[in-house]
């Protein structure tokens, strides 16, 4: 049965300038005992399912179900803290605790405190293949492969069944992420748990039992490599002792309740062999021996406690009741003050991290509770004087409104935002635009950050002109697109297809126009197509200063020979369209070949389809160089991405225009 379930989620972020899809209808479940990946380029929509399923945010359509209950309608701050676990990439174990202190720490937020919280720390370390001699150190004493188990015990701390793990390798080296990988495999497999893994690692991939890959916003189930097993026969019977398996391991949670560690032995006992079930039932007979022994100390010390409540009757004398008296008060009252003290004075020196375990240690005794939030709340205030933003407001929300936390999450962020823009402005004070314009537009309006982008946009364009690379896009030239002549003609956006030395081969992003291949019912050669006169004669001037002209390259358009043709010339050309040779280099695919038309494009019309974009845009037939079959007809791109030939007179087909050109780039 799922324990997550993503129905139809979709998820928007929007800004001043832009609307970005990030996830589009995406469709899955996580079942406990696997280990899902989810794969993708960066910023595809991984971090954003992730955060999801944490509960950091809510999508904006479609639901998340836990247990069946939308997220929507839990609380969602319960619900992290109860249900959903979160594995760092950057670990984010707070340095003033020691490794126990660390793992305790979720345990103590949650209310549980005192030697059993403790104990039960030291098992989750020691279960994550670190010795007890690591217990007292503090992180930065540790190596990365050390401090990421840290944060797993961390997370399994929290008791609950979902693990969520953000690139959980990403700052190890091979061997110690191997070694995370299989410990994760088995929390999954052993331990039952439902592990999820947003990851660049293929050994992550590889291993997973389900691979989900997410592209622009829509995910891809990739791989499964345990699926659920139909009934009957050997897959049955598998089912079954998994199941059996589950059962007993949620059985020994109970770690206090002999009960459940017997029915955990005895579930044990009807898959003999499965797994390391006699293991665990080694280790649950060790539990109840343990117990038994607790439990007759215990009986023993109620025995001896009652001997001597019998005898304190038969005892006079003023003596023997002054020394009961004192060693009374000196338990309940002088060594409690002690403590407290010792814990104020270490509140007091700023050392808040020692006065916290010291607080924590002392299980409610006077207002320890309160001191104790009171140390957590000054952490995180140091994280925020020292401008480690993202640990403050982690650590502030943890707090759950305590004193004016809500209001220093808010300050915090309006501090890590003044940050960026100081950050932002550095950048264009030392002159690289480049960087600068895009940090600005990503400040959404914040203070002078709108103008500031605005008055460098037009260095901005110049410095993508200084070094682009293949895959880059520039802005060069302006030319109507979105058909409202009343503001003036909009920069053309160019995709970086090649690069050689000073100059590169660019093809505008959109279809900007339409035009007929020929103007005639005759046969027709690319020296006398009306496209190669329109775009060097008419686009060229419409969409270029002279300035801009002079860094477009004149190209050598070789003619090309074929027996069913008319014999054609070499031209010289400043603009032309790509033929089947580019096309196949530069567009190997056909999805990468699909072209959104303008507005203006449409208008002029352009033959378009809807639907075929994965965002739901539409897409249109442009054209390419040279003739089709005969001189009869012309190849075109389709709205899907395929390649045609148009067999009709040239002068009926009206396509859409996509021009190309060689640029002079850099300081030329």
């Amino acid at each position: 049965m799922s324990i997550v379930e993503v129905q139809n989620v979709k998820y928007i972020y929007k800004n001043k300038y832009q609307t970005v899809n990030a996830l589009n209808g995406v469709n899955c479940s996580f079942e406990e005992g696997h280990l899902y990946a989810l794969v993708g380029k960066s910023g595809s929509g991984k971090s954003t399912l992730l955060s999801l399923l944490a509960g950091l945010m809510l999508p904006s359509a479609g639901e998340i179900l836990f247990n069946g209950q939308s997220t929507a309608a839990l609380d969602l701050e319960r619900y992290r803290r109860e249900h959903a676990a979160v594995i760092y990439q950057s670990f984010r174990l707070l340095p003033m605790l020691t490794v126990l202190e660390n793992v305790v720490y979720p345990m103590e937020i949650r209310g549980f405190r005192g030697e059993a919280s403790r104990a039960r720390a030291a098992e989750l370390v020691r279960k994550v293949g670190l010795p007890d001699s690591v217990l007292d150190r503090f992180p930065n004493m540790l190596s990365g492969g050390e401090q990421q188990r840290v944060a797993i015990a961390r997370a399994m701390s929290m008791d609950t069944r979902l693990l969520l793990a953000d690139e959980p390798t990403g700052n190890l080296d091979t061997e110690n992420g191997s070694r995370i990988i299989e410990l994760l495999l088995q929390l999954a497999h052993r331990e039952g748990y439902c592990v999820v893994v947003v990851t660049h690692d293929p050994d992550i991939s590889a291993r997973a039992d389900v691979t989900y890959r997410i592209r622009d916003g829509v995910l891809q189930e990739e791989a499964r490599k345990r699926q659920a097993e139909p009934p009957g026969g050997q897959d049955a019977e598998t089912a079954r002792k998994d199941e059996i398996y589950r059962e007993a391991s949620e059985a020994m949670r109970g770690l206090k309740n002999p009960a459940l560690q017997q029915q955990a032995i005895e579930l044990f006992h009807q898959i003999p062999g499965w797994r390391d079930a006699e293991e665990q039932i080694a280790v649950c007979q060790q539990r109840l021996l343990a117990l038994q022994e607790q439990e007759k100390a215990e009986r023993a010390k109620r025995e001896a406690q009652a001997r001597r409540r019998k005898k304190r009757r038969w005892i006079a004398g003023a003596g023997l009741a002054a020394c009961l008296s004192f060693a009374i008060v000196l338990h309940t009252a002088i060594r409690p003050a002690l403590r407290y003290r010792r814990a104020e004075a270490l509140f007091a020196a700023g050392n808040y991290a020692a006065a916290s375990a010291a607080f924590a240690a002392m299980d409610g005794c006077r207002d320890s509770e309160t001191k104790l939030l009171d140390c957590q709340y000054e952490i995180a205030a140091a994280h925020a004087r020292a401008g480690e933003y993202d640990e403050a407001l982690a650590a502030f929300a943890l707090l759950n409104g305590y004193r004016d936390s809500a209001a220093r999450i808010e300050l915090c962020k309006t501090e890590k935002q003044e940050q960026q823009y100081n950050a932002a402005v550095s950048l264009l004070e030392a002159g690289a635009y480049g960087e600068a314009y895009p940090a600005l537009l990503a400040l959404d309006g914040y203070r002078d950050s709108a103008v500031k982008a605005s008055e460098i946009y037009g260095a901005y364009r110049a410095a993508l002109l200084e070094d682009p690379q293949v895959g880059d896009y520039l802005f060069f030239g302006a030319y109507e697109q979105d058909n409202d002549a009343s503001n003036g003609p909009e920069d053309v956006e160019w995709l970086v297809l090649a690069r050689e030395q000073d100059r590169a081969l660019v093809i505008s992003r959109y279809a900007l126009d339409c035009q007929p291949y020929s103007t005639t019912k005759a046969r027709v050669t690319w020296t006398s197509c009306n496209i190669r006169h329109w775009l060097n004669e008419n686009f060229v001037n419409d969409a270029f200063t002279e300035e801009e002209q002079a860094r477009i390259v004149e190209t050598l358009i070789t003619a090309r020979e074929r027996q069913d043709t008319l014999k054609t010339a070499d031209a010289n050309d400043k603009l032309f369209a790509l033929d089947q040779t580019e096309i196949y280099k530069y567009f190997p695919s056909e999805a990468s070949r699909i072209c959104a038309p303008t507005a203006y494009a449409i208008a002029q019309g352009a033959p378009y389809r809807n639907n075929e974009t994965e965002d739901g845009a539409c897409s249109c037939w442009w054209w390419m160089r040279f003739q089709g079959f005969s001189n009869w007809n012309a190849p075109c791109i389709t709205p899907s991405g395929s390649i045609t030939h148009l067999d009709q007179y040239l002068d009926d087909a009206y396509n859409a225009v996509r021009p190309a050109m060689w640029i002079k780039v850099g300081g030329s």
